[in-house]
C-alpha cells in the first residue's frame, strides 16, 4: 500500500457582489486549470471542479446591494463581526485572512446617490468600513491587509462594482501578498 500525504491549501473567497465576477472574462487574467479548484455551493455541490473564467460568475442576476457601508454599520461591529467570522474559520485550521478593502460608492458618475443619501453621504459610510479594515489589519496580526480597491474609482462600471483591469490589478496584489506570506512562514 503506498501511503501519499498531501498537503494542499484552502483558499475562501467571500465577500459581497465584488467577489462574484462583475468584470469583462475577455479581459480576465487567464488561470491554469491545475492551480485551483472551484466550489459551487449552488450550481455544482457535489465536487470540486477546476478554476476557469468565468471564474465566481454569478448565473442569476440578483438585485442583493447590501454593503455594511449601505447599512451604515459601525467600524466597532464591522470589526467584531469580521474577527467573529474569522475566529469561525480558526477553529477549523485557518491560519489567517487576507483582507480586500472595499471601495468607494461610486459618487462621481452617481453624484445623486440612492434613496435619501446623497452619493458622497454614501461614500463616507464607505469610508469608515475601509478606515475599519485598515486598522483591523494593523492592530490584528490574523489579518493582512492584501489588497484594496480604494485607488479605482475611474475604473467603476456603476454605483458598487469595477471593470475587469481593477479585478485583475487587486488580485494581483492579492496573489503577491499570499505569496510573500508563504514564504515567510
Amino acid at each position: 500500500m503506498i501511503k501519499v500525504n498531501k498537503t494542499v491549501d484552502v483558499i475562501v473567497f467571500a465577500g459581497q457582489s465584488n467577489m462574484s465576477g462583475r468584470g469583462n472574462v475577455a479581459n480576465a487574467t487567464l488561470c491554469d486549470e491545475k492551480a485551483g479548484f472551484e466550489y459551487k455551493a449552488v450550481s455544482n455541490p457535489e465536487m470540486l471542479v477546476p478554476i476557469t473564467e468565468p471564474f465566481g460568475l454569478m448565473r442569476i442576476k440578483s438585485v442583493q446591494f447590501e454593503t455594511d457601508g449601505d447599512t451604515d454599520i459601525s467600524a466597532s461591529v464591522y470589526t467584531q463581526n469580521t474577527i467573529d467570522l474569522f475566529d469561525t474559520f480558526k477553529q477549523h485550521g485557518a491560519e489567517v485572512c487576507f483582507l480586500v478593502q472595499t471601495g468607494h460608492y461610486n459618487y462621481v458618475d452617481y453624484p445623486n446617490g440612492s434613496g435619501s443619501l446623497s452619493a458622497k453621504a454614501y461614500d463616507e459610510r464607505y469610508a469608515v468600513i475601509r478606515n475599519a479594515q485598515t486598522a483591523l489589519c494593523e492592530n490584528n496580526d490574523n489579518f493582512i491587509l492584501a489588497g484594496s480597491f480604494e485607488g479605482y474609482i475611474a475604473d467603476m462600471i456603476d454605483q458598487y462594482h469595477y471593470n475587469q483591469h481593477a479585478y485583475n490589478e487587486v488580485g494581483k496584489s492579492v496573489g503577491k501578498a499570499m505569496a510573500e506570506w508563504v514564504l515567510m512562514k
